[in-house]
């Protein structure tokens, strides 16, 4: 997908299920140059239903749950109550744990990066910086789990959201 847009992003979500055979050298299923924007003016006071419930928050771009995924030189805007990435499209609890690349990432007004559910759930790789806001290139944001090193990780508070069993994200330089 290049050159992307999508708005109002308060109802409906960029979902990946599955990206077969791909790999990040071969060219893999990417987002590259778009736009996500979690709400516009457009959408205030609007009642939006699902499964006639009021709906709060959908997510930016949900990640695959089998394969690699891309996104480069994309720009998240006004994901002030939802979170901009969470992991693992198409999954039941504990699947997961497949690699992502990021690089180019930009924020407008998104304090809510992420949500995390389990361990092991995704490994975002950032190769310049830009997805975690740490200006660390080639570190790697991924749940917080027993098994991390934490002396070279840090914790990411902005990637703290989400609800039962939600993990704390950590960054850890590769």
């Amino acid at each position: 997908m290049d050159n992307f847009l999508l708005h109002d992003n308060w109802f409906s979500q960029m979902e990946v299920h599955k990206c077969i055979d791909a790999t990040f050298e071969e060219g893999n299923t990417r987002m590259t140059n778009s736009q996500i924007i979690s709400k516009t003016k457009s959408s205030d006071g609007l009642k939006m239903l699902y499964k006639n419930e009021l709906f709060k928050c959908g997510t930016g771009v949900r990640l695959p749950g089998k394969g690699m995924f891309s996104v480069h030189d994309s720009t998240m805007h006004e994901f002030t109550t939802c979170p901009v990435w969470e992991a693992c499209g198409g999954c039941k609890p504990r699947q997961g744990g497949f690699p992502n690349e990021f690089k180019g990432i930009k924020y407008v007004n998104s304090p809510v990066k992420g949500k995390f559910q389990w361990e092991f759930e995704v490994v975002m790789r950032d190769l310049d910086g830009t997805l975690s806001e740490t200006g660390k290139k080639n570190s790697i944001v991924t749940p917080d789990m027993a098994i991390l090193d934490k002396s070279s990780c840090k914790k990411l508070d902005a990637w703290s959201h989400g609800g039962v069993g939600e993990r704390s994200a950590m960054t850890r330089r590769t």
